[in-house]
């Protein structure tokens, strides 16, 4: 709450708002450390940055910086794999990892008590890694299931991350996919591993910020006892990124097997990072998309001309404001089959253009900006994406105080400043569009026809993960079923549960028609299959409420607590008991007259269990209608227990249909560790560190990437074009 309305005021007079507390060093070996103390909670958020992305990694290497982000998790020589999981989560907390196109993040939260603990096991993988062959395969094969998971086999493929940047840029290191090829996966080699540790994971290419529970003076120690003889490391130089301008519009057409409605994705290139413009570009991404349904293209290609059915929006991979190099503004618009994509650019050139001659209403512009803000500050509330965007915002701007720079520089746009920059940067010219088509949409000879289809049978599984990588589990085992017992299903369609299957009940001679279904039922059962609201000779009070009652419930209706012809003793406590319970608050094992053998075990029984130790699928004399089921029976057959005892059947067990597991599924996190690998040896730390976890505060909220689950399975169609497909340039969501 406290929180809540810190950023209500801040919002509300940006120039006096609260200033995030933050603190620069930068140690002798290059290293720079960024703190930003908050004692609201006893935990604290770790993140290192390091300078290095997509658009970094070697020709011939495509993916190789997401790879190497997986091996990060794959342990040292003083910590083997599978420690740095075991101390982060067992002390209590969790971390994440993901790679962008200007810098790959590693980011920890936990008790402040494990501050020193998480801080020797990030030095020490800075230091060096294990660089095993073994590794490194498994890797490559968990980074090509993905791929295979998230692009080839998901409807349209994240074509919006993956495609567009290609169509857009020209430049190589902008333009070529982050998550690469199975080919230059396939070549990467030990070598190569070590050669991008040496030249991109020293600490002078690397930012460490800490929030939380530490005071300033206290983190910058800390950093330097642990990072400060970590020597540095000759960087090679940076490549050139700079694009050329746009001379002309770049359009093109790509079909898709898996995908049921076509879809655009539209890019315009950024202003530079830091501009005059970047703001108001921001704050017209935000009017035009970012508001839901209230945004102006939903309200008019969706709710208005009803052209699509989605409209989504988002910049870069990190946040609009988290970038360094040339990044494109892209909206993905899902559009009916019969919408043209002429049509679709065309209502959104026209909204562009109104704000053009129009300009923004005060009222509208301001709201705008409040959810700007408003957004804002709730990313920087949890310590751990605090030291994230602290760290990102000292990488890539050289200014971690950036972060309490926004807030003023968002207040202060204008409207004619977005008019401005909807005229400049929001041009045919400056814009790149795919058109994703179903194949069904287009010719059988069309070239733009996809080749990505779903597979008869499941790619081969790879080898286990080791923990430590971004997958949500390990591929599984999926036991060979017969094809007759799997249903068809949409590709993109969510597998549906197998039917369960009923046990046919066994019979007993009390009941003829004991095993006969419910619907149909039997001489002992007149009014079976008449439902129970309408009843019949055997529930002269059915479809009578229970309040109300009827001939076979005098007392239907009154409380528990008072009772009636049928509870005398109602009210009165169990251990008390009364005419009905003359041996109450004697213990089972004891009994009393209504018990005579309590004591007895089950399995033996006594004179009131005559067919105690018979299975209950057999039952007896006692149990006449044992092995039924319990929709089998009318519902006078069963009585509800008293107090303290068992009910007196049980339902047959069901028996489950076999399924199919359903396939792993990337995301942009590091993965809870394998619990089935045999423990390993937590290496000593410098000091005697106390991890003791402590209940979560208010303060900290859960990372917007939930701690995974062994299995999950691809979203249902239709599927977002515009979720992130991988880490390997959209990070984790936000």
């Amino acid at each position: 709450m406290a929180a809540g309305l810190l950023s209500l005021a801040a919002v509300a007079a940006p120039a006096d708002a609260w200033k995030l507390p933050v603190e620069i060093k930068k140690l002798d070996n290059g290293l720079t450390v960024v703190v930003s103390a908050d004692h609201s909670s006893p935990t604290v958020g770790i993140a290192v940055i390091y300078k290095v992305g997509i658009r970094t990694e070697p020709r011939g290497r495509t993916g190789f910086a997401h790879l190497f982000e997986h091996l990060m998790f794959e342990g040292t020589p003083d910590a083997p794999q599978g420690v740095f999981d075991r101390v982060v989560t067992d002390g209590g907390g969790d971390n994440n990892g993901s790679t962008h196109p200007d810098f790959t993040s590693y980011i920890e939260r936990a008790p402040a008590s494990a501050l020193e603990a998480l801080l020797w096991l990030e030095a020490d993988r800075m230091k060096t890694l294990a660089f095993t062959q073994h590794a490194l395969d498994g890797q490559r094969d968990v980074v090509k299931e993905e791929i295979r998971v998230n692009v080839l086999n998901q409807p349209y493929g994240g074509f919006a991350q993956t495609d567009l940047p290609a169509l857009a840029f020209s430049r190589w290191e902008n333009a070529h996919d982050g998550y690469g090829s199975f080919d230059d996966l396939d070549k990467a080699t030990l070598a190569d591993v070590r050669a991008f540790h040496r030249d991109f994971y020293g600490p002078n290419d690397a930012v460490l910020a800490i929030a939380g529970d530490v005071s300033p003076a206290q983190g910058f120690a800390l950093a330097q006892k642990y990072f400060g003889a970590i020597p540095s490391r000759a960087t090679p130089p940076a490549p050139n990124v700079d694009e050329p301008a746009h001379t002309g519009e770049k359009r093109t057409v790509e079909g898709d097997g898996l995908a049921k409605l076509p879809a655009l994705a539209i890019g315009w290139k950024m202003p530079p990072r830091g501009s005059h413009d970047q703001a108001a570009m921001i704050v017209l991404g935000e009017l035009l998309a970012g508001g839901g349904d209230a945004s102006r293209l939903y309200q008019a290609l969706v709710k208005g001309s009803a052209l699509a059915v989605q409209v989504e929006d988002f910049t870069g991979s990190a946040s609009p404001w988290e970038y360094a190099g040339p990044t494109l503004y892209t909206l993905v618009v899902t559009h009916k089959v019969d919408a043209k994509a002429d049509a679709v650019l065309a209502a959104i050139d026209a909204q562009i253009a109104r704000i053009v001659k129009e300009g923004v209403d005060p009222a509208t512009l301001q709201g705008v900006k409040t959810r700007l803000l408003a957004d804002w500050y709730d990313d920087l509330e949890p310590f751990m994406d605090r030291a994230e965007h602290l760290a990102i915002l000292q990488a890539t701007w050289g200014d971690a105080g950036v972060a309490n720079k926004v807030p003023d520089w968002i207040d202060a746009v204008t409207s004619a400043d977005v008019q401005r920059v909807a005229a400049t940067w929001m041009t045919r010219d400056n814009r790149s569009s795919i058109e994703r088509v179903p194949d069904f949409m287009l010719k059988a000879n069309d070239p733009a026809r996809s080749d990505r289809r779903v597979k008869a049978k499941p790619a081969p599984a790879p080898p286990k993960p080791h923990s430590g990588t971004v997958t949500v589990g390990a591929p599984q085992e999926v036991p060979a079923l017969k094809p007759e017992a799997v249903p068809k299903q949409d590709a993109v369609s969510k597998p549906e549960a197998a039917p369960k299957q009923k046990t046919t009940p066994k019979q007993t001679p009390t009941k003829p028609d004991a095993g006969a279904p419910a619907p149909v039922g039997g001489p002992s059962r007149p009014d079976a299959g008449v439902p129970v609201a309408v009843g019949g000779p055997s529930r002269p009070d059915a479809g009578v409420p229970v309040a109300v009652g009827g001939p076979s419930r005098p007392d239907a209706g009154v409380p528990i607590a008072v009772g009636g012809p049928s509870r005398p003793d109602a009210g009165v406590p169990v251990a008390v008991g009364g005419p009905s319970r003359p041996d109450a608050g004697v213990p089972v094992a004891v009994g009393g007259p209504s018990r005579p053998d309590a004591g007895v075990p089950v399995s033996v029984g006594g004179p009131s269990r005559p067919d105690a130790g018979v299975p209950v699928a057999v039952g007896g004399p006692s149990r006449p209608d044992a092995g039924l089921l319990p929709e089998s029976s009318s519902r006078l057959d069963f009585q509800q227990p008293k107090a303290g005892q068992a009910a007196p059947t049980q339902a047959a067990p069901t028996k489950a249909a076999p399924t199919q597991a359903a396939p792993t599924q990337a995301i942009p996190t590091h993965a809870a560790p394998d619990k089935s690998r045999p423990a390993q040896s937590t290496p000593p730390a410098p000091s005697p560190v106390a991890v003791k976890p402590v209940p979560k505060p208010s303060a900290v909220k859960p990372t917007t990437v939930p701690v995974p689950t062994p299995v999950s399975s691809p979203a249902a169609s239709p599927a977002s074009p515009a979720s992130p497909a991988h880490d390997a340039g959209d990070g984790k969501p936000r």
